[in-house]
């Protein structure tokens, strides 16, 4: 897959499911201020679960190809 073609898919895909990643972004913003809010210690334990959701929620968009 080119660049172009790849970020073509990209964008379709992110708007195809703009909702959902709204509301993952806007629930690992709130989650993270939260963690800032206990002296960044929670901060550390917050990062890791925002990250896997990430990973999660970019494999339900594009499952792995066998």
């Amino acid at each position: 897959m080119t660049a172009i073609d790849a970020l073509i898919t990209s964008v379709r895909a992110g708007w195809g499911n703009f909702l959902p990643l709204l509301a993952l972004f806007l629930l690992s913003m709130v989650v993270g201020i939260v963690g800032m809010a206990f002296c960044y210690v929670g901060a550390f334990f917050v990062l890791p679960l925002s990250m896997a959701a990430a990973a999660i929620a970019y494999r339900q968009v594009f499952p792995q190809m066998a």
